[in-house]
């Protein structure tokens, strides 16, 4: 009895299949399209992954150059400080073998003489 109801039962589902082959159809083509989507969705996904790993590589090599330029400009302001002192001056004066001015002059103009808008 089981046999007999279990060959009936594969005749019916054979028989139901192959009076609407659409519908076996339609089932291949519905699980290819959640494939291909699937697909479409995974490189999507792994574009957006990619996007954002390169994005952090860029910001990691900026923070790096900002870095190093911090540190010279630290560099140059230690150089400009050094180079104003006026003990400095006064030595590179010395080198050069200028002397101090003790009597300064000034020339007077008239204001007549003297360009005006």
């Amino acid at each position: 009895m089981c046999k007999k109801f279990i060959k009936n039962r594969r005749r019916i589902n054979y028989q139901a299949l192959k009076k609407s082959p659409a519908g076996f159809w339609n089932m291949r083509a519905g699980a290819i399209m959640a494939i291909l989507l699937l697909a479409v969705m995974a490189v999507y996904y792994l574009g957006l992954i990619n996007d954002k790993a390169t994005a952090g590589y860029k910001i990691s090599e900026l923070e790096a150059k900002a870095n190093d330029l911090a540190e010279t400009n630290r560099n140059l302001e230690l150089q400009v400080i050094a180079l104003q002192q006026t003990t400095r001056i006064e030595q590179g004066a010395k080198s050069m073998d200028m002397v101090q001015a003790d009597n300064v002059g000034y020339l007077t103009v008239p204001e007549e003489r003297v360009a005006v808008r």
